[in-house]
């Protein structure tokens, strides 16, 4: 099980590509990156490692200034790195602790925005686009924390448009803050519940394929 190291990546969402919204290049030998959290980038951030081994690593991400709190990276698993500015901007590395380097080294990542990787967004006909177009669809929540995950909420980014959530496939809303988020019910150890999202083409809508909505979450445990 991965070292979980921050409340929000207790939760992951499993869909195909849906947690893979950067084309990734780069990093340390030793240290390969799964995932980078969609509020790291796009852009170049930077992996770091130090002490004498060179298993204490830090992550930097795109436009931040700090790295870090260095994680102690010593035997083969997977770890979870948190910028420094932002713990929302983190970063799960593969260890392959005997291919680290023994000395400190630092390294660019490269962060692309990576489209049309899941049926969440599958591309959009021509006739889709003139009439417009409603597409529901849902992902799987997925708890990998070690604790029953409790007062579950997700919401949206103020800046999202024509996208909205639902926890029955029925009532569908868009709450952009916490106070308001969609709540779930409790989801214990390994457990599975679904987040439906709807969303919504207007008609000949201009095509704007830079985009990025962000889904928020929270929880605490017990």
């Amino acid at each position: 099980m991965p070292r979980v190291s921050t409340r929000a990546a207790g939760l992951v969402l499993i869909d195909t590509g849906f947690n893979d919204p950067f084309r990734i290049v780069g990093g340390i030998p030793g240290a390969y990156v799964i995932k980078a959290s969609g509020l790291s980038g796009p852009g170049i951030g930077r992996l770091k490692s130090e002490g004498p081994l060179g298993q204490l690593i830090s992550w930097k991400a795109p436009g931040s200034s700090n790295f870090g709190v260095p994680v102690l990276c010593d035997a083969d698993d997977s770890y979870l790195l948190e910028d420094g500015d932002d713990s929302d901007k983190w970063v799960t590395l593969a260890i392959v602790a005997s291919f680290l380097e023994p000395h400190p080294s630092e390294s660019p990542l490269h962060l692309t925005d990576a489209f049309n990787t899941s049926v969440a967004s599958d591309d959009v006909s021509a006739a889709e686009a003139s009439a417009g177009d409603v597409h529901t669809y849902g992902v799987s929540m997925l708890n990998v924390s070690g604790v029953t995950l409790t007062r579950i909420r997700f919401w949206l980014d103020a800046a999202v448009a024509d996208l909205e959530i639902s926890e029955d496939d029925v009532v569908f809303v868009s709450p952009t803050t916490e106070a308001t988020g969609l709540a779930f019910p409790n989801i214990s150890r390994s457990g599975v519940d679904t987040l439906f999202f709807k969303r919504t083409i207007g008609a000949s809508e201009p095509s704007a394929p830079k985009v990025v909505n962000f889904l928020k979450w929270s929880w605490d445990g017990l």
